[in-house]
């Protein structure tokens, strides 16, 4: 399960890439101009977590010159890899793939999200292998506890209610 508040923050490590959830659920991913990105999709995906293997393996692995940002996972049964715009592709481009769209003009690292549906996750690549170790520092004041996969939120949370009445 992969339900979330807004005091949480969800980490996963797929192939070379390295995936945070960004924003609270029920939002779409958007660039610094609020643009929607251009996407391969999968059908019959389970969780955010098979959303982030399926995606590092294509177009993550720089298939047709593709730049993997992120990831929208819907509620547990499809997901959508982000990529920027300028490539055309289509479908064929990934085996397995069910749907495609590349005429969205999203590029650059994913900065905004937008109200979405219902159970909608937008989880934005944090680091490729490729960034050569450079990993922004992110201020005391945002710092929230990062849930692993696998871990529940009950555990989390009481995790944080300890931290709070401890201070």
């Amino acid at each position: 399960n992969f339900s979330s508040s807004n005091q949480m923050q969800q980490t996963a490590k797929k192939g070379r890439y390295k995936f945070e959830q960004f924003g609270t659920v029920d939002k779409a991913c958007r660039d610094s101009q609020g643009t929607i990105y251009p996407f391969i999709g999968y059908g019959g995906v389970s969780s955010a977590e098979e959303c982030g293997d399926m995606c590092s393996k294509c177009p993550g692995n720089d298939q047709g010159g593709l730049v993997l940002r992120g990831f929208i996972s819907y509620s547990g049964n499809a997901c959508s890899c982000l990529v920027d715009f300028g490539i055309s592709f289509n479908k064929t481009l990934c085996e397995g793939a069910t749907f495609a769209y590349d005429v969205n003009g999203g590029s650059g690292e994913i900065v905004n999200t937008s109200p979405s549906k219902q159970g909608n996750e937008c989880w934005k690549v944090s680091s490729p292998s490729s960034s050569k170790g450079r990993k922004p520092k992110a201020p005391k004041s945002s710092k929230r506890p990062v849930r692993k996969l696998g871990q529940k939120n009950d555990s989390l949370l009481s995790n944080v209610e300890r931290k709070t009445d401890s201070q």
